[in-house]
């Protein structure tokens, strides 16, 4: 049976027979796959409303763009090697490329995370009113394009200088990079708290309320990558180091980590679609055509019977 290992520390495919928790693994792997496949559906449907509809060509939205963006590339991977467990497949000479991007998948996604979070301490702390416009939309689009390529020559120089211990520097830069975050939200939270009550300007208050609800859906987004990223990150970090070689449960730890990637994919755009007034709003917009269209058939096919 072969079983990979996509943070492997070695540059082959994982070959290991391992007959009582192979039934185990198989299921973990099918399971893996599946919420793979579903992950592409539902990131591809995002990043394509979000691109192709004028409601969110907004500037908030290309840091969120590029983190459902990085999910989507981390969704492929999983599925590529889904298929080639089942299909017997050696991928040898893929295997530092699928490594690289899946590394800097993770990074791009936290390093997103954390750009989204500074945004909101400037829009909250430094450039409340936006009087400065300190991050417009080319800016935000160049420090994307810079965040990849960054995070890209991170996992190139992973796999090329850390022989031994190639899925560190993504485990360490990953979580540092979260915990950077929620430091950034816990100012943010600060900074509201010690806000004078407010004023009797409409403006100012639908605004501040508006900011509010930004904030709130990104720390929603922050806490479940803590929960279903950093969580089971650790306990695949300390599986694969201290306990899983002795007790032969590498794998199947590995694939429960793997898991909880994909189901982390999911829950951030479904974050976008319940929170994210924008959504709400296509989705009613939506539902809308969708009544029309069907009152509009029944009265055609009525009038065809007259």
């Amino acid at each position: 049976m072969n079983e990979y290992n996509i943070t492997s520390n070695t540059s082959t495919v994982v070959k290991h027979t391992c007959q009582p928790h192979e039934f185990t693994f198989n299921v973990l792997n099918h399971v893996a796959g599946i919420l793979a496949i579903v992950g592409i559906v539902v990131t591809t449907i995002t990043l394509l409303t979000v691109a192709c509809h004028r409601r969110f060509r907004k500037k908030h939205f290309i840091f969120a763009f590029n983190i459902v963006l990085s999910d989507l590339l981390l969704d492929a991977i999983i599925l590529v090697y889904y298929t080639c467990t089942e299909m017997r497949c050696r991928l040898s000479r893929y295997q530092a490329v699928l490594h690289v991007l899946f590394q800097a998948s993770n990074l791009v996604s936290t390093a997103h995370v954390l750009l989204v979070a500074v945004d909101q301490f400037i829009a909250f702390k430094v450039d409340p009113f936006g009087a400065r416009n300190i991050l417009t939309n080319s800016r935000r689009i160049i420090i994307c394009l810079t965040t990849w390529m960054i995070m890209i020559a991170v996992g190139l120089s992973a796999w090329f200088l850390h022989h031994t211990f190639k899925d560190d520097v993504r485990f360490y830069t990953c979580n540092s990079l979260l915990l950077f975050t929620g430091l950034c939200y816990i100012l943010i939270y600060r900074t509201i708290a010690r806000s004078p009550p407010g004023s009797n300007n409409t403006q100012l208050q639908e605004r501040r309320k508006r900011m509010e609800r930004v904030l709130q859906n990104y720390t929603l987004i922050l806490s479940t990558d803590l929960l279903l990223f950093t969580l089971p990150d650790i306990v695949n970090f300390v599986n694969e180091y201290y306990i899983g070689h002795k007790h032969g449960y590498t794998l199947c730890f590995h694939q429960a980590w793997i898991i909880a990637q994909t189901l982390n994919t999911i829950t951030n755009s479904f974050i976008y679609w319940w929170r994210v007034k924008e959504f709400n709003a296509f989705l009613t917009h939506c539902k809308k055509v969708g009544v029309m269209s069907n009152s509009n058939i029944t009265v055609i096919s009525n009038t065809t019977k007259c």
